[in-house]
Parts: structure tokens; sequence; C-alpha cells
């Protein structure tokens, strides 16, 4: 009995393998903006998963476009320092073991 016609030479987009990384990855990028003020989740949200422009995201929110700005710039880079403190954490733990 044969399981595949042909071995895959490489995986896909689709693979499982990719499926899994994909889907933790954006677990992980709910969680850390999940740890946001409400205000910077906002900006966050309407603009990176609404699609929205920033002048479209200050609109919304009835707030100035500088202050949109100043929310996603100071959400980015809590974002950043917070995974840059998870990948040290996880090496720490792995020198360690």
């Amino acid at each position: 009995m044969t399981l595949f016609a042909r071995v895959p030479e490489e995986q896909g987009e689709h693979s499982a393998e990719n499926i899994v990384i994909h889907s933790e990855g954006q677990q992980q990028l709910w969680t850390a903006v999940g740890r946001l003020s409400h205000k910077q989740r906002e900006v966050v949200t309407l603009h990176y998963y609404g699609g929205l422009s920033l002048p479209e995201a200050a609109s919304i929110l009835g707030i100035p476009l500088g202050t949109c700005k100043s929310r996603l710039h100071a959400a980015l880079q809590k974002m950043r320092l917070s995974n840059e403190l998870e990948l040290e954490l996880f090496e720490l733990k792995e020198v360690t073991k």
C-alpha cells in the first residue's frame, strides 16, 4: 500500500510545521499586544489588524495624529523590549539546564 505518490521535495507554505509555527507566532504576538495599555492596544489593533492608516486611526479615536504616532511608537518599543527580555530568560534557562 502506498501512502504518498511521491515525497514532497520541500515543505510548502501550508505544511503542518509552518502552520504550527505561524499559529505559535500569532499567539505570542497577541499575548504581547495584550500586555500593552488600553490606549496603545487600540492604536496597534486599528493600524495593524484593522488595516487603517494612522490618520484614520487617530480620527476614529478622536486624538491628534501626533498622539496616535506616539502611542504606536511606545507600543512597539514596549513589545520589542518584552520580546528581548523573554529571549534572554529563555537563553538563561537553556544555559542552566
